[in-house]
């Protein structure tokens, strides 16, 4: 089915390889706002050893693996242990789909971890470090209000936490 967009399908998609001693990597990106961003990760079983015919060969079958057609004549050179292929075609969109919706899960849960460590960083500022509410918001680019917002969840997971604490020591016999 042809795009809906004017673009040739494939356009805004790159795919990069890096190959060292041990595996060769393969990522896929898309162009936005100017910068290259990965939206498709898999390793294969090439490595710097494996003869240029047949690491190309891997590569594109891995890539047909992951929903992408790679034509033979798009291949450019290895420059320090890496290639660039700027012509890919895709031809499994739910294999993308399913690859780029994995990869933001988990950048997402990432996300979370930070910043709930940036929270408690925050907090620790205060309660540790005593500095001041606005001095706090001013480091960290937020509003006065917001600090304190965040030390009071802060001290309401706390609260929480303790409070499952002695829930538990209370049922042990």
């Amino acid at each position: 089915m042809p795009s809906y967009r004017t673009t040739p399908d494939g356009k805004d998609y790159r795919l990069v390889i890096t190959v060292t001693d041990e595996v060769t990597t393969c990522v896929i990106e898309r162009i936005r706002e100017g910068t290259w961003v990965p939206v498709q990760t898999w390793n294969t079983d090439v490595t710097a050893r494996t003869r240029a015919p047949e690491r190309r060969l891997k590569i594109t079958e891995s890539a047909a693996n992951h929903g992408w057609q790679v034509p033979a004549d798009a291949w450019g050179p290895i420059r320090h242990n890496r290639i660039v292929v700027k012509t890919i075609h895709p031809t499994g969109w739910a294999s993308v789909v399913a690859d780029a919706t994995r990869r933001r899960d988990e950048a997402l849960a990432q996300l979370g971890t930070i910043d709930l460590a940036w929270r408690d960083v925050l907090a620790d500022a205060a309660a540790i470090g005593h500095l001041p509410a606005t001095t706090i918001a001013e480091a960290a680019g937020v509003s006065r209000g917001r600090v304190y917002q965040l030390r009071e969840e802060q001290r309401e997971r706390m609260n929480a936490l303790d409070a499952g604490r002695s829930l538990a020591q209370r049922r042990k016999p």
